[in-house]
């Protein structure tokens, strides 16, 4: 009888296990696709991504179209100054993807402008972070605080200590929580310290932990 009892057993744990093999098996994860977009206007050369292989076209059509929009904002901003007087000023966008997993689509958008007289182009880097499910475009929600604030510029200087041409004297303080994140390639939140704002030019955009 006992006997019998153990084999009844050790026939549900296999039957258990195959059930579980087969389900991971099963489950596929959303692969989303990436198609370029390019669009010149008379000073600007725009690079931006359209997304598919969502299961919902409203949600893919809600977040192609913030994509779009924050891509073209760009290039008007950059006409209008050009109907101002003076000499004209040209910019390029590009981006770059940085997470799409786990419902979050993650990518960097570069925005650059060559300023009349400039060496180097002045670039500005956004993020756009979307619910893959909902389509919405996700916020920041860190607190302000001086503790909060003093994190973030150990983690500054933690960075600053694996640049070679930067020294951390060089390098100043935050005085509030930058609006501007991605979700990196394992899916950590990092927050974008633009070129130039507290750091020399070489050190270019800083990126850091958000915690």
């Amino acid at each position: 009888m006992r006997k019998i009892f153990l084999l009844i057993c050790c026939v549900t744990m296999l039957v258990l296990n195959s059930s579980l093999c087969l389900a991971e098996t099963t489950v596929k994860p959303v692969k989303i696709n990436l198609a370029d977009n390019v669009e010149k206007t008379t000073y600007v050369e725009l690079s931006y991504p359209t997304i598919g292989g969502l299961k919902s076209q409203e949600v893919l059509d809600k977040i192609n179209a913030d994509i779009k929009k924050e891509a073209r904002s760009f290039a008007e901003r950059i006409e209008f100054l050009n109907t101002l007087p003076g000499e004209k000023i040209t910019g390029w966008s590009n981006y770059v993807l940085r997470y799409a997993d786990k419902g979050i689509f993650s990518i960097t958008f570069n925005e650059g402008t060559y300023l009349p007289g400039a060496t180097y182009p002045q670039i500005n880097i956004i993020g756009l972070n979307y619910d893959t499910e909902t389509g919405k475009r996700l916020t920041l929600d860190i607190k302000g605080d001086i503790a909060t604030i003093n994190k973030l510029n150990a983690n500054i200087e933690e960075v600053i200590k694996q640049q070679k041409n930067v020294e951390s004297a060089q390098v100043g303080l935050l005085t509030r929580v930058p609006k501007e994140f991605f979700y990196d390639e394992k899916g950590r939140l990092r927050l974008i310290i633009q070129k130039d704002s507290i750091a020399p030019y070489s050190a270019g955009s800083i990126f850091i932990p958000a915690e």
